[in-house]
């Protein structure tokens, strides 16, 4: 199991990112719920949080199949934002791109993908 990721890392890493904010200190390394707009397309996924507004990009761990999966059963077309609820965390994880680290989201449980709804409707 991992350690928590030290808050002042995870904002230096999101401020070298272009995030202003990092996550609440109880998000990192604890599976919590969390409800965002996701979209996948061409191998990259993102989830922008409803609760802060930050993107991250999503690892593709855990129960990253099913949340995939379910996201394409019902994306009204390719790469467009569809509301899931997951159990998560936010954790440093290696750079899809390069020899870095980036914040992103692990999906420990899918819950669900709601097309017909979007943060405001939470």
């Amino acid at each position: 199991m991992t350690s928590p990721v030290p808050i002042v890392l995870v904002a230096a890493t999101l401020a070298a990112a272009g995030f202003t904010t990092a996550a609440p200190a109880a998000d990192l390394g604890t599976p919590v719920p969390m409800a965002g707009m996701y979209s996948y397309m061409a191998d990259a996924a993102l989830f922008r949080d409803c609760a802060s507004g930050e993107r991250y990009p999503v690892s593709f761990e855990a129960d990253n199949i099913a949340l995939e999966s379910g996201y394409l059963a019902v994306v009204p077309e390719a790469g467009a934002e569809v509301l899931v609820e997951i159990e998560g965390r936010i954790e440093e994880r290696p750079a899809m791109e390069g020899d870095g680290v980036e914040v992103s989201v692990i999906p420990d449980r899918f819950i669900g993908a709601y097309p017909d709804r979007d943060c405001d409707s939470m």
